[in-house]
């Protein structure tokens, strides 16, 4: 018997329900009731079609039906349009953006996120200036966002997420919609603000942007005015205060720069240590509370707003002569089922539990060394030249680690000679680029940074600064 086609399976249903002797009004009143039969009711309205959407349109608007019921016929209005594209559901949605009910009001927010593209953002946009329910206006926050992701083009490149973007509103909504959140800023519930601030970040990061590329045209008066005013969006932003610390390390005055990052957490400075430590994992030695010490790190996901992780670690980092020594401690409620998938040099100890370990000595934004450890000690390096965001594991460095596992956390200690990067000022003086970082996989799927990079670890235009006392 051959397969029906999807066209032949909706007449066959249509039939069926026809056969029954079920009308379009029966299952509109079903809605009505809710339960159980709510689902199957939206389904049957959906293949019915065309004659669905004058009767479904009118019960929508008939607000004796109360907010729940509504709200379900906002959905089966939303299914309908997939199915027949008719302007009048539109029309009918987009004038629910003003209905009295808050309910009803998420319930259309929600179905246009589904069924809208680019034109679908213009009245969700008009309707978030108007709005008073905070729940509502994190809902169309957040429906923007995906919507965003939707239309946003595949990057291709490995590990780098795709964080909610502005590419989808013209010029006419981007002013509008910033201004609306600036007004927001401070006026919101906590979860509505996490919505709020998420959106500022990424309008900042555009300034940004715009900013690296008066940069290289060498207009530092409109690159500085330009990350200002992200600033002005986000003040407390660790993205945008990394960007105008890093500017003006590089083009004004390089203490004041350093002050900038050093103020979201982005420069930390490296002391140098009266004795080499042992290197045998334990990290007991009373140098190492001597040294600079890391233990705010943050989640390594596409959002451009910072948020801490949930586990604990601690990294502190100190130098004698010419090599760099760095302690790791990580805690867990169990370590017996730490992950030591990787147990030979070069394997892929970055998909263990492990610490991952990056320096751009000459801070050209481009190049990099990259070290892993898990907590078996197999170690994992790299070299990236800067022609893609993946290095070189040919490159085969030459430094020392050893690891210990106790009942509640593991820890490591690092030697690492400096002269091998060739690159870049050592000792006192110097300053790299550089971020920290800690992946948990046995007990919570986690990464943890230093400075946050926000969806690829691999940019070494994000690092932060490190400052050799």
């Amino acid at each position: 018997m051959p397969k029906s086609t999807p066209a032949r399976w909706l007449l066959l249903a249509g039939m069926m329900l026809a056969a029954c002797g079920t009308t379009v009004e029966d299952h509109i009143d079903r809605l009505q009731e809710g339960g159980e039969g709510t689902e199957d009711a939206k389904m049957a309205l959906s293949l019915a079609r065309q004659d669905a959407i004058a009767p479904l349109i009118s019960a929508f608007a008939d607000l004796d039906r109360g907010p729940v019921a509504r709200s379900h016929m906002a959905d089966a209005l939303g299914r309908l349009y997939l199915r027949e594209k008719d302007p009048a559901i539109l029309m009918a949605l987009h004038q629910a953006l003003e209905d009295a009910s808050p309910h009803v009001r998420a319930s259309v927010v929600r179905v246009l996120g589904d069924m809208s593209g680019r034109k679908g953002v213009a009245p969700l946009v008009t309707r978030l200036g108007k709005e008073t329910d905070d729940a509502v206006r994190r809902g169309i926050l957040v429906t923007i966002g995906l919507m965003s992701l939707r239309e946003a083009p595949q990057t291709g490149i490995i590990g780098l997420g795709r964080p909610w973007s502005l590419e989808i509103m013209d010029d006419s909504l981007r002013a509008p919609f910033i201004n609306t959140l600036r007004q927001l800023r401070d006026d919101v519930g906590d979860s509505t603000r996490t919505a709020v601030m998420e959106w500022l970040e990424v309008a900042a990061e555009d300034k940004v942007t715009e900013a690296l590329q008066r940069e290289l045209t060498a207009d530092m008066v409109g690159a500085r005015q330009l990350l200002e005013e992200g600033r002005d969006l986000v003040p407390d932003s660790r993205n945008i205060n990394r960007h105008l610390g890093r500017f003006e390390f590089d083009n004004e005055n390089k203490e004041k720069g350093l002050a900038t990052m050093a103020a979201v957490g982005a420069a930390i400075h490296v002391p140098r240590m009266p004795v080499a430590p042992t290197i045998d994992g334990h990290l007991d030695e009373d140098l190492w509370q001597q040294v600079t010490r890391v233990d705010s790190f943050y989640q390594n996901i596409s959002r451009m707003r910072a948020y801490l992780i949930e586990g604990r670690t601690a990294i502190y980092l100190g130098y004698r002569g010419t090599t760099l020594y760095i302690g790791v401690k990580g805690w867990e409620p169990q370590t017996d089922n730490l992950q030591v998938s990787a147990t030979a040099r070069d394997e892929n100890a970055w998909q263990d539990d492990c610490i991952e370990l990056f320096f751009d000595p000459d801070r050209d934004r481009r190049t990099y060394w990259q070290f892993v450890i898990n907590s078996g000690n197999t170690q994992f390096d790299q070299y990236a030249d800067g022609s893609s965001r993946q290095g070189n594991i040919g490159w085969n460095g030459d430094f020392t680690s050893a690891t210990h596992v106790a009942d509640d956390y593991w820890s490591a200690e690092v030697a690492i000679p400096m002269e091998q990067f060739g690159e870049g000022q050592l000792g006192s003086g110097a300053v790299w680029a550089g971020n920290l970082a800690r992946i948990r996989i046995a007990n919570a799927s986690e990464y943890g940074q230093w400075v946050p990079t926000y969806g690829s670890a691999l940019r070494p235009d994000r690092f932060g600064y490190m400052v050799f006392d």
